[in-house]
């Protein structure tokens, strides 16, 4: 006999499946680190929240320990006051503190529940959503910057669709949608029980517009002293943090860029780690200004036609391909005006000097992207 739908806490696999919940959850031995916080499905925290999935009924709950997350929640109410619209964003509405069997602090942020990140979804939507992402992002991009903020971390990942309410949903309407947890036990926990929870899986149907710029565990003032520091995923990493520059407005602006392109191929040209993608970069926009070869800091092995002008040096035998060519084979279906807008605004976009990178503000009245915009109803 089923279980009445306020008593279905989702089910243990056998010891076949557990790898694959492993596979995708996050490291168990974290949990036994101290580092994370065990849950488990139907348990309820700080007398309010009722853990259905990797959720709440109406919102999503991030456990962080509390070293951790005092930073990020700084630096999000600073947002909350600055920013003209926080509604593009996903920030957290409240902020309690539990603590583990071992003594250990935790802070629980409550999120808005949002869709999937485009990172995972994107080679899916049609393109006239994606560019309605693209321009959505943008608005966002511009509003932190005009508030006075960097992201410093903007890549796919951290922007997420918006999804269809589920508020008021019964539990079983739940797990119908969304599928029952699929879960294992957590032995690695100690002093209390948890579990190890299958990733929620959101049906595509579900999402949709508008889209949420979210994840400032790294984000900062403008004019705050930071360190020079390299961004990974390295696809969305602006050259000119592989050569010592700090995080800025204008890096965030080529992460944007890239952010563009991709959502408009609908694949990313840029990918690798280390030299491979840096190689990528410099096979499509031809290569670094001479004056930063004294200053990169990749951590690989320099390749000397990365900085040469000359052509005297040979690139090393890569599938090299220009902007123009890239878009042709991938967008055979466009008019070579629409073409010539997109090749404009990526040349601005991924512009090597930083000062002449165009900004968030430029873009958005920019006469291409207006143009390009228009193309898809937008």
């Amino acid at each position: 006999m089923a279980l009445p739908a306020a008593l279905d806490y989702g089910y243990f696999v056998d010891s076949d499946s557990e790898c694959d919940i492993e596979s995708e959850a996050e490291p168990r031995e974290r949990y036994g680190e101290g580092l994370y916080y065990p849950t488990q499905i139907g348990e309820i925290l700080s007398c309010r929240y009722r853990i259905e999935h990797k959720l709440d009924q109406e919102v999503a709950l991030k456990i962080m320990i509390t070293d951790e997350g005092q930073t990020e929640c700084q630096i999000q109410g600073e947002m909350h006051k600055a920013l003209q619209d926080p509604s593009q964003f996903v920030l957290y509405q409240d902020v309690f503190y539990i603590a583990s069997a071992g003594g250990t602090q935790h802070m629980v942020f409550v999120y808005p529940l949002r869709g999937l990140n485009l990172r995972d979804t994107f080679s899916e939507t049609p393109v006239a959503l994606r560019m309605s992402a693209a321009k959505q992002l943008l608005l966002a991009v511009k509003s932190m910057h005009d508030a006075g903020f960097v992201h410093k971390d903007l890549n796919l990942g951290n922007v997420m669709w918006d999804i269809k309410s589920i508020d008021g949903w019964p539990t079983a309407e739940i797990y119908r949608i969304f599928g029952r947890p699929r879960k294992t036990l957590l032995h690695e926990a100690k002093g209390k029980p948890g579990e190890l929870v299958e990733p929620l899986r959101i049906p595509t149907t579900m999402i949709g517009t508008p889209v949420y710029l979210g994840d400032f565990g790294l984000s900062f003032r403008h004019g705050d002293a930071v360190e020079a520091t390299i961004q990974f995923p390295l696809p969305f990493c602006a050259p000119e943090r592989l050569h010592s520059a700090v995080p800025s407005f204008t890096t965030d602006m080529w992460s944007y860029m890239v952010i563009f392109l991709t959502l408009y191929l609908g694949f990313n040209p840029i990918t690798g780690n280390g030299t491979m993608c840096v190689s990528r970069v410099i096979g499509i926009l031809g290569p670094f200004p001479e004056h930063w070869k004294s200053s990169y800091t990749g951590g690989d092995a320099i390749v000397d036609w990365w900085w040469d002008h000359s052509g005297k040096v040979a690139p090393p035998e890569l599938p090299l391909e220009t902007l123009r060519a890239k878009i042709a084979r991938r967008r055979p279906d466009v008019s070579e005006r629409e073409r010539d807008h997109v090749l404009d605004l990526l040349r601005r976009g991924l512009c090597y000097e930083p000062e002449s990178r165009i900004t968030a503000a430029q873009l958005l009245v920019d006469p291409s992207f207006t143009a390009l915009m228009a193309i898809y109803g937008l």
